[in-house]
């Protein structure tokens, strides 16, 4: 990730996709009380969910389109921070924004505002950088627009307050038959 844009805004050439009122995703290390070091280069991005049912998402443009039923790769390294102090919305006390989450990754069609689920992580437990390859094979049509999306472990009855982080995204490659 590039360091281009400060802690508070989403990376540069991606746009905060996440819930209007809340606090766009961080680029860290250094804020919150993250601190651990970057896998690749000198910084990265965290997002979070939040006990108030929100989360943080970012997306961008993609210099192609994803096609219907074709097959795409990409990876990125994740990993979880044993520290993200913030305040807690339900409570407004200061809390570690700690708890494990998934990453998801959706297709847009930004014509047509159709949007489809590509990818989802297993909960995002490690504190370790872990590489994730992800295989996209859009089903429902094609897409422009790419999201990376923190979200909320499934079968969790209650939201809380987690974290992923991410670094070292690479470029979408199409994979042949």
């Amino acid at each position: 990730m590039n360091r281009e844009a400060i802690s508070g805004e989403a990376p540069v050439h991606w746009v905060d996709m996440g819930e209007e009122f809340e606090s766009p995703p961080d680029i860290q290390p250094g804020s919150f009380s993250v601190r651990k070091p970057a896998l690749h280069g000198n910084y990265y991005v965290g997002m979070v969910v939040r006990d108030n049912n929100t989360f943080e998402s970012i997306g961008q443009t993609l210099s192609g389109k994803l096609l219907k039923d074709s097959l795409y790769s990409f990876s990125a390294a994740l990993a979880r921070s044993d520290l993200y102090i913030s305040l807690s919305r339900l409570t407004g006390q200061q809390t570690s924004f700690s708890d494990a989450c998934v990453l998801q990754v959706i297709g847009i069609n930004t014509q047509n505002r159709q949007s489809e689920l590509l990818a989802e992580t297993t909960p995002v437990q490690h504190t370790d950088w872990k590489n994730y390859r992800f295989e996209l094979q859009p089903q429902m049509g094609d897409y422009d627009y790419l999201q990376l999306k923190v979200f909320f472990v499934v079968g969790t009855n209650t939201a809380y307050n987690g974290n992923i982080l991410i670094d070292n995204l690479s470029p979408i490659i199409q994979e042949t038959p």
